[in-house]
């Protein structure tokens, strides 16, 4: 928001402090406050953290046992990690910028806050809309339409007297995806459409805006035009070839303008559906990348919403070599920067950066503060400052959305020579019910916003710092939570003694059911990990033993309150020198007409190189073989088309010890296939060596079918299963973008239900590297180079696959959810779809009632809610009960109850508040029951209760 006064800056040596002093006035500091310790939350200061050093854990050759000691219990967090499609910070970890992660920001954002309103276009849908207008949506062609306008409750938060619509001094924009004209002729344009502006002083244009940024006015459209929601005229217009200038790159750009009066905002023009409309925007003739429909159906369809004259979010992280004169030892590899192409920050920018989420429901923090590095030049005289901040969730107002910022008012400066240091920032005004926090780093270059005057010497703001680098969050919580930490060794001689690391192995924690992925360097941690007895081993591993340590299978470790347990490693051994092939089979979804692929994955489950393997895939009726990969040699069968198309073969070479390799055959469906049809291919590898030929065979069927989402997720079997029942999880991703996808991310977090220790991955698309941290599952494929839909649609398709059991004893009518996030490049997350799988009641489970022997959950009502949910259970006899809510992090959030009840029928009810009294924010929630009883019955129960806002 544009301000109406002066800002109040301060100088920046290695201190910042809030003082009394007028607009613009600096204030140097001569001494700087080196080693200084993190402020309480009731001040407002940043202060150098320099001189304080961190222990470290020396390196061991042997096995010396778990180390146990007393912690301070600060907790540390970066980097990121998914939940739920959402940034979380990660324990034990930092913002490095470094660490290879497909989004380089790993988990910051930024925003844009230049300009006086916010980016108003957007793609409505007609449930969305119903939920915020009281009028029916302006959607002229099917349930999607691209619109300009702020909601309803929108305009009366921001005080608007004629609410739906739009407000003063708007220019917005709705910039098309990137074309290429093909330069041969000319390019149609049509779409359906509506107007309500004021008639001559408010207007919607059509732009065509050349690679160069050249603006050809297609259309301008004033008054009212169209009455929604029943009419709609449709525009149509030619854009010859003269109109291209000679240029190849352009876009679509809708822009919708307004002088200052006369609109929604002051009441004087009333706009019941808003100002602007389009649906089933098409381009046809001459564009490489093929005739466009945008319909706003599924998606926005690349469409950016943003402003005239808006600076955009700079934020991104650049190597620091791209700086050679910055001479500071605290940043390496690549750091943060918010400045532009040319190197200095435009006027005008606002730049609004704020962290992934430290979650701290339940943890209660005494304080929170933020470390980091930071090289900066930013002299008064330039007129670019820096400010920063926290926020919580949910708002301090009580409300469902993250707080306003929260922290210093003053903006700060730095000094005309470079100042290379570490930093502590302290959190302020920690709300009781605060469920998480993130740090908020703002940067803005105005010079009228704080009294300087007009420049005269280009460049006129500045440099490219602030740089930061080595950035986290820290929180001082009570001590009674502690920690586990070791390392995996691989042990030959079965001593403990610490040959070399095992990376990537899986460590498990119970009861928790966590895993841990050892590191490169074998090390692994579990963090946060409450008091009392766990174990910790290894995973399992066909044809490896866990031989450290000596003589038992896992450590039994009792945590007290506070402990930090280090040294807890775990030795494992090849059993032998062995070649085992283990084949997965899967396909890309098949439409009738379209093309389809098989991958088949031959994985090395051995512990040495294997021989060259024979593989053979038998491919299925109503296709046609066009293509395979790595050499296959295809043989026809001759048949119809109902019959088998024919078999691909290939010869591969050695693979190494947990590696694989992928080939693929790319196949044409046939037009007639029906849909329902299995497509049913079958696999077989020959490895003359191979110790276990039950896994050198499977088969795959691939359903034909009509329209799909290409981002979804499949789990068979699907609705009721069994309550020992494997389910098979498919997830399916497809660059649907305008360039290839360079990296690739699939993220899934297991749902409670299941046993992290029956998970096993399946056939993959592509080569991948795999990492587990707690209970998320990260498929990373690096260098992918996915190509885009448009210009190789079959190529465009991958997948993963997994399988799981639930966990023993579920009662019946217990619901496993899951759901992935998948990541393009540095594109926001893809969500698909959540599955649902429900155990069944199994036959012969008796009544409940007189003779039952094991609790039972008769009804969780309402649920899902945003109230009080009811649990009512019957107890066949007489014990002790504990009943606990926890989130999907793992994290007890609140006691229902916990003593001695009686048999018979019981109520809980939960309000949806932590122990703390705080609000929970929404998503899911377990709800786990035990009760103990005198004749030495252990009953375990639990149940999904879904929190809304």
């Amino acid at each position: 928001m544009q301000p109406t006064h002066k800002i109040d800056v301060y100088l920046l040596l290695a201190v910042f402090s809030l003082m009394v002093a007028g607009p613009a006035k600096a204030t140097r500091f001569a001494e700087r406050h080196e080693g200084a310790k993190p402020k309480s939350r009731s001040e407002a200061s940043l202060v150098s953290s320099a001189g304080v050093s961190s222990s470290t854990t020396p390196s061991r050759e042997t096995v010396t046992g778990p180390n146990y000691r007393r912690s301070s219990q600060v907790l540390r967090y970066g980097h990121y990690t998914l939940i739920e499609g959402e940034p979380f910070a990660v324990e034990g970890e930092t913002w490095t910028f470094d660490h290879a992660d497909p989004d380089p920001l790993e988990g910051w954002r930024s925003e844009d806050l230049n300009g006086s309103a916010q980016n108003a276009y957007r793609r409505i849908t007609a449930t969305e809309w119903g939920a915020h207008n009281p009028v029916a949506a302006p959607i002229p062609a099917g349930s999607g339409a691209a619109w300009v306008g702020y909601y309803q409750d929108e305009a009366l938060a921001d005080g608007w007297s004629g609410g739906l619509g739009y407000g003063h001094n708007w220019c917005q924009l709705y910039k098309s995806p990137a074309l290429t004209y093909d330069g041969t002729g000319d390019v149609d344009l049509s779409f359906l459409y509506f107007n309500r502006t004021e008639e001559d002083f408010d207007f919607t244009r059509v732009l065509l805006v050349l690679e160069d940024g050249t603006e050809v006015q297609l259309a301008s459209f004033t008054g009212q035009i169209g009455s929604p929601p029943s009419s709609y005229p449709t525009f149509n217009r030619t854009i010859t070839s003269a109109e291209f200038q000679g240029q190849s790159g352009f876009q679509i750009v809708f822009e919708m303008s307004s002088d200052e009066s006369f609109d929604d905002q002051d009441g004087f023009e009333d706009t019941p559906y808003g100002p602007f409309g389009a649906d089933n925007i098409t381009l046809t003739n001459n564009i490489v990348e093929g005739d466009q429909l945008w319909d706003f159906e599924a998606d926005d369809h690349g469409f950016i919403a943003t402003q005239c004259g808006s600076i955009g979010a700079l934020m991104d992280a650049h190597a620091l070599t791209e700086y050679g004169g910055v001479e500071c030892g605290l940043l390496s590899g690549s750091v943060l920067a918010f400045h532009n192409a040319s190197g200095f920050h435009p006027e005008g920018q606002y730049e609004f950066a704020y962290s992934p989420a430290v979650s701290i429901a339940g943890v209660q923090p005494d304080s929170i503060w933020v470390e980091f590095s930071m090289y900066s030049v930013l002299p008064h005289a330039d007129g670019v400052f820096f400010r920063p901040g926290w926020q919580y969730y949910p708002s301090t107002s009580g409300g469902s959305e993250w707080s306003e910022r929260v922290g210093d008012l003053t903006w700060f400066f730095v000094a005309d020579e470079p100042i290379c240091l570490p930093y502590t920032y302290a959190a302020t005004g920690i709300p009781a019910a605060a469920e998480r926090v993130r740090f908020v780093y703002e940067l803005r270059s105005d010079r009228e916003a704080f009294g300087l005057p007009p420049c005269t010497v280009e460049p006129c703001n500045g440099n490219e710092t602030p740089l930061v680098d080595d950035m986290a969050i820290l929180l001082a919580v009570p001590s009674e939570a502690g920690s586990i930490s070791g390392n995996v060794f691989l042990d030959p001689l079965a001593d403990c003694g610490q040959d070399a690391p095992a990376r990537s192995r899986l460590v498990l924690l119970e009861p928790e059911g966590k895993l841990a992925t050892a590191a490169a360097d074998g090390s692994y941690t579990f963090g946060f990990v409450a008091p009392g007895t766990h174990t910790v081993s290894l995973i399992d591993k066909p044809h490896w033993d866990s031989t450290c340590p000596l003589g038992e299978p896992s450590y039994d470790i009792t945590l007290g309150s506070g402990d930090v347990v280090t040294d807890v490693d775990l030795g494992t051994r090849a059993v032998a020198n062995v070649q085992d092939a283990a084949v997965f089979l899967s396909s890309t979804r098949a439409r009738p007409g379209f093309k389809c692929g098989f991958v088949a994955e031959v994985r090395n489950i051995g512990t040495v190189v294997t021989d060259s393997v024979d593989l053979v895939l038998d491919l299925p009726a109503h296709v046609v073989f066009e293509s395979a990969t790595d050499g296959g040699d295809f043989v026809p069968s001759g048949g119809g088309d109902a019959d088998p198309a024919g078999t691909v073969s290939w010869r591969l070479g050695g693979i190494g010890p947990d590696e694989s390799m992928h080939v693929s055959v790319r196949l044409q469906v046939l037009p007639n296939t029906p849909l329902g049809f299995g497509l049913e291919g079958f696999l077989e590898a020959t490895l003359v060596q191979d110790v276990d030929l039950v896994n050198n065979t499977t088969s795959h069927t691939e359903t034909v079918v009509g329209s799909f989402d290409p981002n979804d997720k499949l789990v068979d079997p699907s609705g009721n299963i069994a309550a020992d029942q494997i389910l098979a999880y498919h997830i399916n991703f497809q660059n649907v973008g305008t360039a290839e996808a360079i990296d690739v991310v699939v993220r899934d977090t297991l749902d409670a239900n299941l046993d992290i220790t029956t998970f096993a991955i399946g056939a993959t698309s592509h080569p991948y590297t795999f990492e587990v941290v707690g209970r998320e599952m990260i498929w990373t494929f690096t260098g992918i180079a996915l190509p885009d839909s448009t210009s190789d649609e079959p190529g465009s398709h991958g997948f993963v696959e997994f399988t799981a059991q639930p966990i023993a004893g579920l009662f019946p009518g217990t619901q496993i959810a899951n759901q992935a996030g998948i990541h393009f490049d540095f594109n926001g997350v893809v969500l698909t779809n959540e599955v649902v799988s429900t155990i069944e009641d199994p036959s012969g489970v008796p009544e409940l009632g007189a003779g039952t022997t094991s609790i039972r959950l008769r009804s969780v009502r309402p649920n899902p809610t945003g109230e009080a949910t009811t649990l009512q259970l019957f107890l066949p006899q007489e014990g002790r009960l504990s009943a606990d809510v926890f989130g999907i992090d793992g994290r007890r959030v609140r006691r229902l109850t916990a003593g001695t009840v009686p048999a018979g029928e019981l109520e809980l009810h939960w309000d949806g508040r932590t122990d703390a009294g705080g609000r929970v924010a929404a998503g899911i929630y377990f709800v786990r029951f035990r009760m103990d009883t005198a004749s030495g019955i252990d009953e375990r129960l639990e149940t999904r209760v879904v929190r809304l806002n």
